[in-house]
């Protein structure tokens, strides 16, 4: 169920670009031209969730490629990260298990957590087909976001910690527009909402006591004409897929003198 807590070398098949700086453009150009060598799937426009009501809520009956998708959570909890491998995993799924980059600060792993390749399966997301950038600061993770988001061969580009604000977002809506490829971006736990040009925006929280993943998932903004709601999701790993919580039934304690 985790995905942290297990240190990344252990994840013997990730690729890991380090020191992410502008003179290390060729790095990654490198990386994503061995997978533009491969053939390339057909990219599906929306991703449905498979929730009517949540679905419906959304102005293009599902999620779209192609966009900025917005996803806060709470600090110490990694609901946000675990939905948004989940969306990754299904994004990645579609187009012939087709790699993800997903991009981080350094040292946020002593923080947050490093991320956990079983627990990522789990979502899945395979650990050879994740590519992995350790940022040394935010505007860093932002440009490895944007050259990412422009190879068409990705299935989706995730980064995680940073805040982006309106022009560094609209950056990444157009890149992720021009190329097609689902772009998610997690910003710090408990800060405050910056402007963003997202195109939709999400705040996910664990909900404790369930067997499998279990999210409250609250749609706070979509633009085009979305609905805000809020819905308890679980997460089914057996078939990949989301659906509807049942309600847990109330099982508190009756004193005996009132039976």
């Amino acid at each position: 169920m985790n995905i942290i807590d297990c240190p990344i070398q252990t994840m013997s098949q990730i690729f890991v670009i380090e020191d992410c700086k502008k003179t290390d453009i060729s790095i990654l150009k490198t990386r994503t031209r061995a997978i533009e060598a491969g053939p390339a799937a057909t990219r599906p426009q929306i991703l449905s969730f498979g929730i009517a009501p949540l679905d419906a809520a959304l102005p293009d009956g599902g999620l779209g490629a192609g966009l900025l998708h917005e996803v806060s959570g709470a600090a110490g909890d990694a609901a946000a990260r675990g939905f948004v491998a989940a969306l990754a995993g299904r994004f990645a799924g579609a187009r012939g298990e087709a790699p993800v980059l997903w991009c981080r600060l350094r040292g946020a792993g002593q923080e947050d957590g490093a991320l956990y390749g079983p627990g990522l399966v789990r979502f899945g997301l395979r650990p050879d087909r994740l590519l992995l950038v350790l940022a040394e600061r935010p505007a860093e993770l932002l440009w490895a976001m944007e050259e990412g988001l422009r190879c068409r061969h990705l299935a989706a580009v995730i980064g995680e910690g940073v805040a982006s604000g309106l022009s560094a977002s609209r950056r990444l809506q157009l890149a992720a527009g021009t190329s097609g490829v689902a772009a998610f971006l997690l910003p710090p736990p408990g800060g405050r909402a910056s402007a963003s040009a997202a195109a939709t925006r999400w705040h996910v929280v664990a909900m404790p006591g369930r067997a499998v993943p279990c999210w409250r998932v609250e749609l706070r903004r979509a633009r085009g004409g979305g609905r805000p709601g809020d819905w308890i999701v679980e997460w089914e790993d057996a078939a990949f897929r989301f659906r509807l919580a049942a309600p847990l039934a109330d099982r508190s304690l009756v004193p005996a003198a009132s039976r």
